[in-house]
């Protein structure tokens, strides 16, 4: 698990260095963690092997999203009084990642009704 979220974390660290308007990277990082959950819960309810799944959601997944890093920039936006950009940055980083855990599982839903 250690090494599972070693790795995510390095991820983390690569993509993490994207950054434009706002930290796109993390935005990447947090999205990419809430996809790669949604997509393994999905195969869990065909594979049973828990520790696979622990290993990858709890080392991997944790590892490589960072919602300290999404509160200290919100934080910095907001102490150098760029309203806009905290808001922006705190709703995409709770939203997008969101939409995409939910996704796979509405697509799903979907094709098998």
């Amino acid at each position: 698990m250690a090494l599972a979220g070693g790795l995510g974390a390095v991820i983390r660290l690569f993509v993490g260095r994207w950054k434009g308007h706002l930290p796109w990277g993390i935005l990447l990082a947090n999205t990419l963690a809430g996809l790669i959950l949604a997509i393994l819960q999905l195969i869990s309810l065909q594979i049973d092997d828990n520790f696979l799944f622990a290993v990858v959601f709890v080392g991997l997944c944790g590892g490589l999203s960072t919602y300290s890093s999404v509160a200290a920039d919100t934080g910095n936006y907001l102490k150098d009084r760029a309203y806009g950009k905290a808001v922006a940055n705190l709703a995409a980083n709770l939203g997008i990642p969101l939409v995409a855990y939910l996704l796979p599982v509405a697509l799903l839903a979907n094709l098998v009704n």
